[in-house]
């Protein structure tokens, strides 16, 4: 029996909500074929030949297979695997957007959604435009909200709402959230349920804040990527949480950073003075990719230096580059 593959991003929930879309619609889209979900990352491995064979399908969210020097070979030979019309890519970055308009990559189901909207980086996010591939109704709510997330819209689409974009991705991230389990069977098929969400997201992000307000000062350095000065914290963070770092701050890149299986994951996003930093490009220098304010990649060996300013405290004096006057060495047991 055939396989669709049903490969999304794994890291967060835009990838997993696309991905469980996916998974429903492909009951019956891909009638008669087995479903088999597989959540991907940069840099996590895959070997499509192994895997995906002649007459099986395959929809990839969120997320495209990159190959340096040719960044989109892989996704040829998975095209060319699979044959004409068995191969649906909806993706949102902007990275993947460029080498999809660039004429390099075609494939029957491509959709990319180009820049449109409120502004120049307004766009829906996998999530939403799974649900207007696969569905010909009125998208829930709650995947409008996640679109808005991860598209960095949020506070212009939804202005009065903000809390409640804020909660629910809380919320959805307190339950075990992969495209086949039951959160999401429950939200697709009962949207009003994501109110419950909400409601638990509240709670816990009211928890989450206080520790950010208590720990991340202490937490924050100051440094330079690719000439930018930055604020980097050793620790995985959303872009909200370095408001509390940002009252009185010269920031105009923002980093989060962790060791995760066996290589760096770099998190980036546009600081308040950034107006005019691209993130994607940033991150596409170093192998990965992204939005114009926020974007990401992984590494063997980090490309700024942990230049240690403790603690990154408000008020403290500033040197000419904008970084933090450093006031103590980098402490024993830091990477170097």
């Amino acid at each position: 029996m055939p396989t669709v593959h049903i490969i999304y991003h794994a890291i967060d929930l835009d990838g997993k909500c696309s991905g469980a879309i996916a998974y429903h619609a492909a009951k019956t889209l891909f009638s008669g074929f087995n479903r088999v979900l597989r959540g991907l990352d940069y840099g996590w491995p895959f070997d499509e030949f192994s895997t995906i064979y002649p007459g099986d399908a395959v929809i990839m969210l969120d997320f495209a297979l990159y190959e340096p020097g040719d960044k989109f070979v892989r996704m040829h030979r998975i095209s060319d695997i699979v044959g004409p019309g068995n191969f649906i890519w909806i993706d949102h970055h902007k990275t993947s957007i460029a080498e999809a308009s660039s004429g390099k990559f075609i494939v029957d189901n491509c959709v990319p959604d180009h820049a449109r909207g409120i502004t120049q980086e307004a766009y829906k996010s996998a999530c939403a435009l799974a649900w207007e591939f696969f569905h010909d109704t009125r998208m829930p709510e709650f995947i409008e909200l996640l679109s808005a997330w991860d598209c960095w819209i949020w506070k212009t689409l939804f202005p009065a709402d903000q809390e409640k974009v804020q909660n629910l991705q809380y919320g959805l991230n307190s339950v075990t959230n992969y495209p086949d389990f039951e959160v999401w069977d429950s939200l697709l098929n009962e949207p009003i349920l994501a109110d419950s969400y909400i409601e638990r997201g509240a709670i816990i992000r009211e928890y989450l804040d206080l520790q950010d307000r208590q720990n991340l000062p202490k937490l924050a350095f100051g440094t330079r990527l690719d000439g930018h000065p930055a604020i980097a914290i050793n620790r995985r963070c959303s872009s909200e949480s370095f408001r509390h770092l940002l009252s009185d701050q010269v920031a105009p890149l923002l980093i989060s950073f962790i060791r995760e299986h066996s290589a760096w994951r770099v998190t980036l996003y546009r600081g308040p003075t950034g107006q005019d930093i691209d993130v994607s490009a940033i991150a596409t220098q170093h192998g990965g990719g992204g939005h114009p304010g926020a974007g990401g990649f992984q590494c063997q060996e980090l490309p700024f230096p942990l230049a240690w300013a403790h603690p990154w405290t408000h008020g403290h004096e500033q040197v000419g580059t904008g970084l933090p006057q450093l006031r103590t060495p980098i402490p024993s047991g830091v990477a170097r």
